[in-house]
């Protein structure tokens, strides 16, 4: 098993997408002991590690390169829980109401004042801002981002969440605490993105073919050649 390592993400770095890190549902979830983990998490770690492999001529401009991630590659915050309870208190502080007997939510006045739309889908709870779809597609700013707090999978700790991603080069997190931001990330990961290549964690994902579409055409990695491919 490979290591997870720790990064404090500086208050500097964070301080340029404070717009992302103090929105009030990223806040709420990281109240509740909640992680970035995926997409998102990864984008910050390949900019905080310098190795941002993703388009050259925008590697060096941390905040193009992340509102690239939201408008150019449909990216969105992956937050993930340890449970149920988790999911009920985040809803429950962002003003979401559970019906007796019923598995979804409705609104309520605490929740309409934070500006969001809220909607459901297979595997998480969204959020996005309250606009139109074109002014979303047309505005490109750090405050027009959609955040998934999944509820279909649940895990124990960070390394069961990265055991369970098909590909190394997802394994990064981000966790808040004693107001803090850290960077979580498996050590392969980051061996993997400085290479420029897609580390197979296991197959058993019926997204894995989509993924792998994506990180090569769009994130420009290759395949790791190796005996398990």
């Amino acid at each position: 098993m490979s290591i997870i390592k720790k990064r404090i993400l500086s208050k500097n770095f964070i301080e340029m997408y404070k717009d992302i890190f103090e929105d009030p549902v990223v806040q709420v979830c990281f109240d509740n002991n909640a992680w970035i983990g995926g997409g998102f998490a990864r984008k910050i770690g390949l900019i905080y590690n310098r190795i941002d492999n993703n388009l050259k001529e925008i590697s060096s401009q941390p905040i193009e390169s992340v509102i690239h991630y939201f408008h150019n590659e449909s990216g969105d915050i992956d937050m993930f829980v340890n449970s149920q309870e988790t999911i009920d208190s985040i809803a429950n502080d962002l003003g979401l109401v559970k019906e007796i007997g019923k598995k979804n939510y409705s609104f309520s006045i605490n929740f309409n004042s934070l500006d969001k739309i809220y909607y459901k889908s297979p595997f998480a709870l969204n959020f996005s801002k309250n606009v139109d779809l074109f002014s979303f597609q047309s505005t490109r700013n750090l405050k027009h981002f959609i955040v998934q707090v999944v509820n279909k999978f649940m895990f124990k700790s960070i390394r069961e969440c990265f055991d369970s991603f098909d590909i190394y080069n997802c394994m990064y997190a981000i966790t808040r605490e004693d107001n803090q931001y850290i960077l979580h990330y498996d050590e392969r990961a980051v061996e993997s993105d400085t290479n420029k290549v897609i580390d197979i964690n296991h197959i058993d994902s019926p997204y894995l073919g989509n993924r792998l579409v994506k990180y090569i055409k769009y994130k420009g990695l290759k395949l790791r050649e190796t005996k398990d491919n």
